[in-house]
């Protein structure tokens, strides 16, 4: 179909103009923003509404795909069966990555953190793969997360699944979520275990904390599990009323959460960017609809996300680190995480 949003998402790839397609969690709609240019637009140098992506590192200038230079597409998305694939076997242990999570848990215990999230890259070769048939199996795999598609050829191609909201806002009230703890999704109800729920409650107060220095007063919800694909989180909801004027001065507040980079921040983000080893770029940053002409945002933290150029995705996974962490099981925990993604490549 000549109209149809998936066909011309892959004229606009072709043609390398930015784009991002997306279904927000729970709904069928899919959105596509086909930007008309290949110019490249930064947020801080042009508040206007649009499609945001930051960097974790949040040094880095937002880019922006501008509504009113692109073409807006709304379609309904029929649900499909996700293709069965060989599953791909867990890599062997990697022992540099191992080492590292122990040296972390070791400088936890000499009181540099409480909390620092340490993470890999893992490279794959991909043979024949077309990225629109990835992102319709994570349309009819990840019906509850937030399920996207973006490419700017200056940055390349990003996809992902993500569970997790950093904030939104709509006409003067904000909402976000203090995420953390993983395991495999459990049938028979289990209880969580102590490291998990510390973990989760170490995020919550964090971000409880940084709202109180900013004068914003929010409601604290219980702690839930929530699903993503087959990985479970605990999570915790927290609202409360704000002014456009302050959005910026919340997102600087949250962004990034001790959920993606650690406790306390400043000491736990120099940590991650001495000896991680690699540059995570848009991964556990944010992205989402910056819909100020509508007095609306919806901002989500970029994880289970991948990296494509040519025939080779780089798929990012890491975990919280405690002085509780177990490195092996830490090792395992970002093997479970990766299997989210590789499961509709």
């Amino acid at each position: 179909m000549k109209n149809d949003l998936f066909s011309l998402v892959q004229k606009q790839f072709e043609n390398a103009l930015p784009f991002v397609a997306y279904r927000k969690p729970r709904q069928k709609e899919v959105v596509g923003i086909l930007q008309k240019t290949d110019k490249t637009y930064f947020l801080e140098e042009s508040d206007v509404p649009g499609f945001v992506m930051a960097s974790f590192d949040n040094r880095e200038k937002t880019v922006l795909i501008p509504k009113a230079v692109s073409k807006v597409i709304r379609q309904e998305w029929e649900e499909t069966i996700p293709e069965q694939l060989v599953s791909m076997p867990p890599p062997k242990q990697d022992e540099i990555y191992v080492q590292k999570i122990a040296d972390t848990v070791a400088a936890i215990k000499q009181g540099i953190a409480q909390k620092i999230v340490f993470s890999r890259k893992e490279i794959l070769q991909l043979r024949d793969w077309e990225f629109l048939n990835a992102f319709h199996n994570m349309l009819s795999a990840y019906s509850q997360a937030m399920v996207y598609c973006w490419y700017h050829p200056q940055y390349g191609l990003w996809m992902g699944a993500t569970p997790e909201v950093l904030c939104t806002y709509h006409k003067g009230y904000f909402a976000t979520m203090a995420l953390a703890g993983t395991r495999f999704a459990e049938k028979n109800g289990a209880k969580w275990g102590i490291k998990e729920i510390e973990e989760q409650k170490m995020v919550t107060d964090y971000i409880v904390g940084q709202l109180q220095k900013q004068n914003i007063k929010a409601t604290i919800g219980q702690v839930q599990t929530v699903l993503a694909g087959n990985i479970e989180h605990l999570r915790t909801n927290i609202g409360g009323p704000i002014s456009a004027a302050r959005l910026g001065d919340l997102i600087t507040a949250l962004h990034p959460t001790p959920a993606v980079c650690g406790v306390p921040l400043e000491a736990a983000r120099n940590y991650v960017l001495e000896k991680e080893g690699y540059q995570r770029k848009f991964y556990t940053g944010y992205f989402g609809e910056w819909w100020m002409d509508k007095d609306s945002i919806e901002l989500f933290v970029n994880l289970r996300c991948m990296h494509v150029e040519k025939q080779t995705a780089a798929l990012f996974v890491g975990g919280g680190i405690t002085a509780a962490s177990n490195p092996k099981l830490e090792w395992e925990e970002t093997v479970q995480k990766a299997q989210t993604i590789k499961n509709i490549l």
